[in-house]
This record gives C-alpha cells, sequence and structure tokens, in this order.
C-alpha cells in the first residue's frame, strides 16, 4: 500500500486509521498550508500529499489507493467544490480554448479547476512546478492559480469526483476576487491580453474600482518565469512488440509527398499491422511498389472531405491502436511508432499527440510547446489512440467535410470523454503544409492566422467551420467573446510602426464589411449546428 501524506484542516484531532504521517492544521492561511506542504515534501517516505478538510468527511484510503493506480500526477475535487467555469476573466482572453470547457456531467477529467481541500498530489509534480503563491487574497485563488501552474507546466491534473464518492456538496456560489484573478492570469497571458480582459469585465458588473486596481497591478508587477516539469521517456523502456498499429492516411493530389511517408513507414522498428490510404486521385501503379515492404490498403474516394476520408479509414481498420497522420509530414524518424506506443505506456494516457515543425517559423520555440503536459488539441497530422477511444466519443463530424477544424472537434469530445490526452514532444516532424492538395483543394484555408498577422491588407476571419465547432460545445456569451477577439484581431499586424499605422488604417476602413462577413458565417455555422442535431 502506498504511503500518503495527509494535511487535515480541522479544528480538532480524532484518531483513526491513515497509512501515512497525519498533519492536523486549524487555521488554514496561505502561509501555514505552504509550511505544511514544505514539510510534507521533505518527508522521503511517502511519494505522495492529500489536502483535506473536515467538511468533506473523512477520506478513504482505499479510495485513495485505487485512485493513485489510474493516470495522472494531480487529482483533485475542484468541479464539485464550486470552482467551475472559474477564472471568468479567462472568457475574454481565451474562451474558447478546450480546457475553459468544464462536462456537464459529474466524470473523470482532465481539469486546471483545483480546489484545494480534496486534493491528492504527486509530491514529485509539487517539487518541480512549486506550491502555493502567498500573494493571493483568498485560498481558492491561490488554489486555482497552482491548478492553472500545474496544468501548464506538464503535470496531468485531473478532477476525480471518486474523492469525494460523486458527491455535490452544498456550497454557496464561490467568487474569486478580480485581483486574484488578474494576478493569477498575468502569469500566462500578455499585459495587452489582460487589459482587454479588464476592460471587457466592465460589462459584466465588476465594478470600475476593482478594475482600476486590476490595472495597476497588471503594470506594477513582476511576474516570475512559469516552471516546467521537463520529463523524459527512459531510454531503456521497452515494450511488447505485438501491439497493432494502423496508419490511416487520407490525401489528395499529393503523391509526391506520401512517398516519403509511405518509405519511412517501411523503415519503422515497429512495422505497422497494416497502412489504409483513401485517395481521391487513385494510381494502382503507384502504390504497387509499396505492396511487398507494408499491409498496404487503398480507398479510392469520390468527391469526399476530409472528414468522411479518415472515418472510411477508422471504419476498415482493424489495429488496436489508430496511427492518424497527414499526407505531407516529413523527416519521420524510424522509431516514431515505437515512441508512440512507449508514450501512451510509460505515461499512462490513452492518446500521443506529436509535436511538428513547419517552414517559416522561429523554432526558438517557448519551452511550454515542447515538453511532455496535457494537449488542448488534437493533431491529425501526428497522432496515436486507442481505437476503442472511438466507439465511446464517436467518429469525425462529416460536417467539417471540406472545411476546417475536424481536429479540434474530435479532440474535444475526447477530452469530454473524460480521456486523457497527452503531448509527445519525442515524436517531432516536419509538415510541409503543401500548397497544392488536400484542404486548399477546397479553398478552406485561404487565409490563416499568420497571413493575417504578417500582412497590412489580409484578414483572417472566423470560418463558418469554426463558428459550428463554438456552437457545438460553448455559450453564446463565449462565442460572442470569440467573434470580439477575431475582429480585434484585424487591426493587429507584426512589423515597424508606419507599417502598424496602415494596418490599423485600412482595418477601420474594412471593419463593416468583416462584420457582414462574419455574420454571413454565422449563418452558415448554424445550418451546419441544425444539420449537426438532425444526426443525434
Amino acid at each position: 500500500m502506498k504511503k500518503i501524506d495527509l494535511i487535515y484542516i480541522r479544528e480538532f484531532t480524532d484518531d483513526f486509521k491513515w497509512n501515512g504521517s497525519i498533519i492536523t492544521l486549524s487555521d488554514p492561511s496561505l502561509d501555514n498550508i505552504n509550511k505544511l506542504l514544505e514539510k510534507s515534501l521533505a518527508n522521503k517516505e511517502s511519494n505522495y500529499t492529500l489536502i483535506w478538510h473536515e467538511s468533506l468527511g473523512l477520506p478513504d484510503i482505499e479510495k485513495m489507493q485505487e485512485i493513485l493506480n489510474t493516470a495522472g500526477d494531480v487529482w483533485h475535487s475542484g468541479l464539485l467544490l464550486g470552482m467551475a467555469k472559474k477564472p471568468s476573466l479567462i472568457n475574454f482572453i481565451a474562451p474558447v480554448w478546450m480546457f475553459n470547457r468544464d462536462q456537464d456531467k459529474i466524470m473523470r477529467i482532465s481539469s486546471f479547476r483545483m480546489h484545494l481541500y480534496g486534493t491528492l498530489f504527486k509530491k514529485e509534480a509539487l517539487r518541480h512546478i512549486g506550491i502555493l503563491d502567498e500573494q493571493f487574497i483568498t485560498i481558492e485563488g491561490a488554489a486555482l492559480d497552482l491548478g492553472l501552474r500545474l496544468l501548464k507546466g506538464g503535470a496531468f491534473i485531473v478532477f476525480e469526483p471518486e474523492l469525494l464518492n460523486n458527491q455535490m456538496f452544498n456550497i454557496s456560489e464561490l467568487k474569486i476576487p478580480l485581483m486574484d484573478e488578474v494576478r493569477m492570469l498575468i502569469k500566462h497571458y500578455s499585459k495587452q491580453q489582460i487589459i482587454w480582459a479588464l476592460i471587457r469585465s466592465l460589462s459584466c458588473k465588476y465594478s470600475i474600482y476593482d478594475v482600476v486596481k486590476g490595472f495597476k497591478l497588471v503594470f506594477n508587477n513582476k511576474t516570475e518565469p512559469l516552471k516546467v516539469w521537463k520529463r523524459f521517456l527512459p531510454e531503456d523502456y521497452s515494450i511488447e512488440n505485438s501491439m497493432r498499429v494502423s496508419v490511416i492516411i487520407p490525401t489528395l493530389r499529393r503523391h509526391f509527398y506520401i512517398e516519403k511517408v509511405l518509405t519511412a513507414l517501411s523503415k519503422q522498428t515497429i512495422k505497422p499491422y497494416e497502412v489504409i490510404v483513401i485517395d481521391e486521385d487513385y494510381f494502382p501503379e503507384f502504390y504497387s511498389k509499396f505492396q511487398n515492404a507494408l499491409d498496404l490498403k487503398v480507398f479510392k474516394g469520390s468527391n469526399i472531405g476530409q472528414s468522411t476520408a479518415r472515418n472510411i479509414g477508422i471504419k476498415h481498420a482493424s489495429g488496436e491502436y489508430l496511427l492518424i497522420v497527414d499526407d505531407d509530414i516529413d523527416e519521420i524518424p524510424d522509431n516514431f511508432i515505437e515512441t508512440h506506443l512507449k508514450y501512451i505506456k510509460y505515461f499512462k494516457t490513452d492518446v500521443s499527440c506529436g509535436t511538428t515543425r513547419e517552414r517559416g517559423i522561429d523554432y526558438k520555440i517557448h519551452k511550454f510547446h515542447k515538453s511532455v503536459k496535457l494537449a488542448d488539441c488534437f493533431p491529425t497530422n501526428n497522432v496515436l489512440l486507442k481505437r476503442s477511444i472511438l466507439e465511446k466519443s464517436g467518429y469525425f463530424d462529416t460536417n467539417f467535410d471540406k472545411g476546417m477544424q475536424e481536429d479540434h472537434d474530435l479532440g474535444m469530445r475526447i477530452y469530454l470523454s473524460g480521456y486523457l490526452m497527452g503531448v509527445n514532444p519525442f515524436v517531432d516532424v516536419f509538415h510541409h503544409r503543401a500548397p497544392r492538395g488536400g484542404l486548399r483543394e477546397n479553398k478552406a484555408r485561404k487565409i490563416t492566422f499568420s497571413d493575417s498577422r504578417r500582412r497590412i491588407f489580409t484578414f483572417n476571419i472566423l470560418h463558418p467551420s469554426s463558428i459550428y465547432l463554438i456552437m457545438k460545445y460553448f455559450d453564446k456569451f463565449q462565442l460572442k467573446e470569440e467573434i470580439l477577439l477575431n475582429l480585434r484581431g484585424t487591426f493587429v499586424v507584426k512589423g515597424n510602426i508606419p507599417k502598424k499605422i496602415i494596418k490599423l488604417f485600412w482595418a477601420s476602413i474594412m471593419l463593416p464589411i468583416n462584420v457582414i462577413r462574419i455574420r454571413q458565417n454565422l449563418k452558415a455555422a448554424s445550418e451546419l449546428l441544425k444539420r449537426y442535431k438532425k444526426t443525434l
């Protein structure tokens, strides 16, 4: 049985059985809790710490042992203790971020919305990422901050309702002070984003006095660099060679690129069980040269989109795992499949989300982007998952055919189904984003976010597919805020001051037209949503 240090917050001490040290605390200030956390971290006899409040009843040690055998580094009860939809300011910065969407049901799900009471920590996570920030006004604000730092820093943080036996506690509505929200978010977002959020917060009945105090904090605060838990796959970690992996590749007029992908797959240290290609421009003689090296199955499509193409592959796949890749990735290592499988087994995740590099992007990348952590997207150019997951989450939504965001949609459903998706930085590939073929044939990606930020006369307006995705999972308020952020972004360009002035002037002239375009896209997205609801 694994030993767990218990920090028990209560007035009096009662004797009860516990497998580990018990520290009782009657005055739960941030300073006192931190002192006990430091004391617990210094105790080498146990690897875990549980913070518990007497109002939750006695902790169930057998239940804790069961939870420790599940995937995760931190398990908390926050969504049962009033932390849902906190902090509210995040709706003005990242309203449609995956982790800003809580599950409607009481079920296990990746979530940073942690309450300190009823939380079980792997000590290693706290040693690498830190403990509570004592500058916060409230314990709840400090806990939420720690939860976000754990998430961004690389810990697998999970809402686990079993900690409280799935019981929702009747508590008054928790209110995080605006100053606590600002102090939390300035660690993760730019000053410009926080200033925008504070301006927008006036529409939510925050007092002008609190907002002014928030502005002062933004300009006077000096934040320290956030800590990252740098984790690695042990070189000597081995897995069975018997796991069956079906590789799925949709392609359209990209034979030059897919040839490189198929060649790389034929050289893998763990061979793919089968490779399924869905090709709308099918030439038998092109694929014949790979028949001896791979168990290759090619299906000819006819004017289909990427969602339908991948669904065809999934339906015909017989492997235990699915590896979904794009047809224009390159520099695929020989241990590509093996490393995906090792990651899932070692870190106990359900999905391994590989990373990519692209031409034209500065690869002095921020340390957070290339580290092990929970994934907030589902990269269909480089991802491996258990096939059984799709039986619960569903396949790709064909309403996204010839559009975009089908990967984010499936990722959202996998996330809301309670599965753990992890970023795997050990399978990094190069993504060409080929200038022809694929989605470019459908003209779904005419202007990217990057294009809009580099060019004066170019605007990246929300696509109907993007709005449809938001409508499926977020509320009207969050959709409105995302539209406002999108319109605000049309005024932004990278470059010198004259370039920025010209962009500002041109965006102001084009604003009415861009608003009309968004209204048209809203109408198109509503039609997609109606079509989707008919299939339910």
